[in-house]
């Protein structure tokens, strides 16, 4: 894909080439990233042993059980990833009229342009973040001023708005493959040129990884090794063309 002719950012077929097709919505071809649903089965057990230790002597009701809230907060992750990919598309309108994928993962949908529809590439992208940060805060409205919930049910409502507003902070991070590389794309293309901008690009994105590697040693989070692989592959990822 030449992106030189309207600052999309670029591709990255290792990181969406094994993505499931599910559908198309229009144009957009719909996959789904195959480490989605481990991931959210991981994270939902994860949680549930979250909870099982903070109220190691039971909820006060049954349905109040540590699964039950567990499994809650994973559907809640697994709206917002829906509704971010879903947003993305909303962005754009009718001003895609050339084929275009959107892929599903953890963190939301990647949405890539195809050749014809770059130029819309930066009104979705802004659109990512926006929409993890907002699920935040109404989230977190619901939490502090909502209906009294027993205390155990105010620690998954918090460890969900937390999750959104960590989605929309990675999100804004301005490197690929995340939404704010594309917003880096938008704005400094126009003005620096394909290489430079590329190189600028990489740059971020190794000083990204080597912070996301220093904290997964620092507070042993396996979640910031996961970013920096990620961060490291788009870094590595160079355009089809140069200009």
């Amino acid at each position: 894909m030449n992106i030189a002719r309207a600052g999309a950012e670029p591709t990255i077929p290792s990181l969406t080439a094994r993505a499931i097709p599910v559908g198309h919505v229009g144009k957009c071809l719909v996959r789904v990233d195959p480490i989605l649903v481990p991931s959210l089965v991981y994270l939902g057990w994860s949680l549930a042993e979250r909870y099982r230790h903070v109220s190691p002597k039971g909820f006060e009701r049954p349905a109040e059980s540590p699964l039950s809230w567990a499994a809650g907060v994973t559907v809640g992750i697994l709206a917002g990833i829906v509704l971010h990919g879903a947003m993305k598309l909303a962005s754009l309108g009718r001003g895609v009229d050339r084929p275009s994928e959107l892929t599903l993962s953890l963190l939301g949908g990647r949405w890539e342009p195809g050749a014809g529809n770059e130029r819309m590439a930066w009104r979705c992208a802004v659109a990512g973040p926006l929409t993890w940060l907002v699920l935040a805060l109404l989230t977190w409205v619901v939490t502090r001023h909502g209906p009294r919930l027993p205390s155990e049910g105010e620690l998954p409502l918090r460890d969900l708005w937390r999750y959104q507003l960590i989605a929309g902070m990675i999100h804004l991070l301005p490197a690929r493959p995340f939404d704010g590389g594309a917003i880096l794309f938008g704005l400094a293309l126009p003005r620096l040129g394909l290489r430079v901008t590329w190189h600028v690009a990489r740059a971020i994105g190794w000083l990204l990884a080597l912070a996301c590697i220093f904290l997964a040693f620092a507070y042993r989070a396996v979640a910031f090794l996961v970013i920096a692989v990620f961060l490291f592959a788009a870094s590595e990822e160079e355009p089809a063309h140069h200009s």
